[in-house]
């Protein structure tokens, strides 16, 4: 009886434990994904399907690529705002044969073993702000097409010579200390540093995000190919259908080089120290002579992803960087031999911001949230401005995964478009620091932009005084209060001697 009566009382525990989730409780093979959700919900900032079909492409190809989800969904159907995301157990041998012993199959299988259907929220989007990026890109979106007749129409932003240097300092160095999701991002995001890419989209504050559903990688290669989502300060607001990035590791050299591995070694590194020259990056930027071209690839017919198919070089070449290393050709070729510059410009407000600073990474962007004058009342009463715009710029690089906040060894341009209110008057720009020091910055107006030179970010107001003495410096209106009362001290006490004198 009492063996009984036990055994019935472990039952009843387990039973417990397995209602309450406990040690014998079902696995959660959703964890990942259930982080991002929003009281269960995967929240896409962008149009739904409704309005922009190709958007839940990139919802399907974001879950499956980043998650590693199995997905169960109807296209028939198409229900855009719920997917079953399901996860499935290792492969097995399942074999099967004809009760005659007549024929026999062996498939591999593999056991479901959950799933969980999640709701997608779409946001919606700035319709004005999406406007603007709908002209930016609808010559590129014309003319790709997974539906293309040759994949060699797609459009391909290229990363190569100088701008490979930038992007491999930038980001790609680090691949070797990044986890699978974070070598997607550098994979997905490395048209951001294409000079194209850059003039295509007019240097504004929007990046391309390719979801990687093909592509490869060759000797001194990598490509990537699939939807691109459009994205500004983390919304999709557009998706074009097809557009690859390929980045080519290649550096160019003057056709008057000698032709010795030496003479390039010598000839890059020129190059690469004079791109980085004054900066914290100077010296930092290696070029060593790596071997024989074979040791890579010996037949350029066979290797078809070859990264120039006109290379005939016997060399390759090493360049590192804080102890990464990766390999690359040289071909000589004087139209190829580019500069890159830092460029780039907020979609909303027209701030934008230029430098010839190397040590930018070419994927940042500008951000700028304009600022309510009413917050910042005190302040421009304190400066005595009639007028007043106050921005608050930063710039963001993905591939670094950083604010750039200041340059130690450089500068930026900064141009602020000039409103009609300030037509005729006398223009300053000023920043006030955490401890309430005003600095003030000479401005020029060119071609209706304000321009002025800084070599940080935060907060920056402009503003007139219509014709009241602005601010110089850094001095506080304090200052300026006590300089003016020991003046006039001053003034009075020589006053008086005079006075006692002819006494």
């Amino acid at each position: 009886m009492s063996k009984k009566i036990l055994l019935i009382g472990i039952c009843a525990i387990l039973s417990l434990t397995l209602r309450s989730g406990g040690a014998f409780a079902e696995e959660n093979y959703f964890t990942e994904i259930e982080k991002d959700l929003v009281d269960g919900a995967l929240i896409v900032k962008a149009d739904g399907p409704e309005v922009d079909p190709n958007i839940f492409e990139v919802v399907y190809g974001n879950i499956y690529y980043k998650y590693g989800y199995d997905i169960e969904w109807d296209w028939e159907v198409k229900d855009y705002h719920h997917i079953t995301l399901v996860k499935y157990g290792e492969a097995h041998e399942v074999t099967t044969t004809a009760p005659d012993g007549s024929w026999s199959s062996t498939d591999l299988v593999r056991e479901k073993l959950a799933e969980k259907t999640i709701e997608i929220k779409y946001t919606g989007v700035d319709s004005a702000k999406k406007s603007v990026v709908n002209s930016l890109i609808t010559p590129i979106a014309a003319k790709n097409s997974w539906n293309s007749d040759d994949w060699n129409d797609i459009k391909r932003y290229i990363v190569d010579d100088l701008s490979f240097v930038n992007f491999f300092v930038a980001g790609y160095h680090r691949d070797a200390s990044l986890n699978s999701n974070e070598l997607k991002l550098i994979a997905d995001r490395m048209a951001n540093f294409s000079p194209q890419y850059k003039k295509d989209f007019d240097n504004k504050n929007v990046q391309l995000v390719i979801d990687n559903r093909a592509g490869d990688g060759g000797p001194f290669l990598e490509e990537t190919m699939g939807f691109a989502s459009v994205v500004s300060e983390g919304y999709i607001y557009d998706v074009i259908p097809a557009v690859g990035a390929r980045t080519i590791r290649e550096i160019f050299i003057p056709s008057s080089i000698e032709d010795t591995k030496e003479a390039y070694v010598a000839a890059v590194q020129k190059r690469i120290d004079d791109y980085y020259e004054g900066t914290s990056l100077a010296g930092k930027v290696r070029v060593s002579y790596g071997g024989p071209i074979c040791d890579i690839v010996c037949d350029f017919e066979e290797d078809g992803l070859m990264a120039d198919p006109d290379f005939r070089g016997d060399s390759y070449f090493l360049l590192s960087y804080e102890g990464s290393e990766v390999d690359f050709i040289i071909q000589k070729n004087d139209d190829r031999i580019t500069t890159p510059s830092f460029a780039t410009g907020d979609i909303t407000t027209n701030v934008a911001v230029t430098s010839d600073d190397p040590t930018i990474p070419l994927d940042t962007i500008v951000v700028v949230n304009k600022i309510n004058k009413k917050d910042r009342a005190d302040t421009i009463n304190k400066l005595g401005l009639a007028e007043a715009d106050i921005y608050d710029i930063n710039l963001h690089s993905d591939a670094a995964n950083r604010d750039i906040t200041k340059l130690p060894n450089g500068k930026f341009l900064v141009r602020v478009p000039v409103d009609s209110k300030y037509e005729g008057k006398e223009l300053a720009v000023y920043y006030i620091d955490v401890n309430g020091k005003v600095e003030q910055f000479e401005v020029t107006v060119n071609d209706g932009y304000a321009e002025f030179v800084t070599n940080h970010f935060s907060e920056y107001i402009l503003g007139t005084s219509e014709g009241t003495q602005a601010n110089p410096g850094t001095l506080d209106v304090i200052q300026y209060a006590l300089l003016i009362a020991i003046g006039c001290g001053f003034i009075i006490a020589t006053n008086l001697k005079n006075s006692a004198r002819r006494r």
